[in-house]
C-alpha cells in the first residue's frame, strides 16, 4: 500500500494562524462539488513511508525493526488552524486511510532527527549481502548502486542502521530554509498521510 505525504505551514503572527503557501484549482473538485474548488499547496510532499511514521506516527514500523518514535504523538487537526487548512483538512479527519498531525518548529527541532538512531532492515542479493556484515551505519549506497529487493526467494536479510534524518533526507534538509522564516515556536507544520 503506497501512501502520499503533504507538510502544510502556517505562521502566526497577532494572535492567529496565517497559512503560508499558495491556492492551486482542485481537480477533484470536478468530481465532488462538495470539496473545495481551491486547494492550498504544501511546501513538501512525498510518497516515502518513513515520511508517515515519523511526522504522523502511523504505520511506524516501515522497514525498521522496531517502531520509529514520531515527533509527537498523533494529534489530528488544529482546532486553530488558518482558513484555507481549515475548510482542507475537514476531508482527512474521517477518513480511515488518513492520518493528520501538527507539530511546531520548535518541537521538531527539539527533537533532533540527526541524533535519532533505527536499525533497518530488507532483502537484498547474496552477491551484496557481505556490505551490511557488522550492521554499518548507513545504507552501503555508495559501495553498491542496487536497491533492496521487496521479496526474494534467494535473497538474504540484512540490517544496517540510519539515523531519522537520513530516512527522511530531503525533508530535513528544508529545516534551515523553515528555521530562516522566522521563531521556531511560531511556525507550525501540519501533515497528511494518505494510504
Amino acid at each position: 500500500m503506497g501512501v502520499d505525504v503533504y507538510v502544510f505551514l502556517e505562521q502566526e503572527r497577532n494572535g492567529s494562524w496565517h497559512f503560508c503557501g499558495g491556492l492551486a484549482p482542485n481537480p477533484d473538485y470536478a468530481y465532488d462539488c462538495e470539496l473545495p474548488d481551491y486547494m492550498p499547496m504544501p511546501i513538501f510532499e512525498s510518497t516515502v513511508k518513513e515520511y508517515a511514521a515519523i511526522l504522523t506516527d502511523s504505520c511506524n514500523q516501515i522497514r525498521a525493526t522496531e517502531p520509529y518514535t514520531p515527533v509527537v504523538p498523533r494529534r489530528g487537526k488544529p482546532k486553530d488552524c488558518s482558513p484555507e487548512l481549515a475548510e482542507w483538512l475537514p476531508q482527512f479527519e474521517d477518513d480511515p486511510a488518513a492520518s493528520l498531525n501538527w507539530f511546531s518548529l520548535k518541537e521538531l527541532l527539539d527533537f533532533d532527527l540527526a541524533s535519532k538512531v533505527m536499525k533497518k532492515t530488507g532483502m537484498v542479493s547474496h552477491d551484496v549481502a557481505h556490505l551490511f556484515e557488522g550492521c554499518p551505519m548507513g545504507f552501503p549506497g555508495g559501495a553498491w548502486s542496487g536497491g533492496l529487493a521487496s521479496w526474494r526467494a534467494s535473497g538474504v536479510t540484512v540490517e544496517w542502521m540510519e539515523s531519522y534524518a537520513d530516512s527522511i533526507r530531503e525533508f530535513y534538509e528544508m529545516i534551515p530554509a523553515l528555521t530562516a522564516m522566522g521563531q521556531p515556536a511560531h511556525l507550525r507544520l501540519i501533515v497528511v498521510a494518505s494510504w
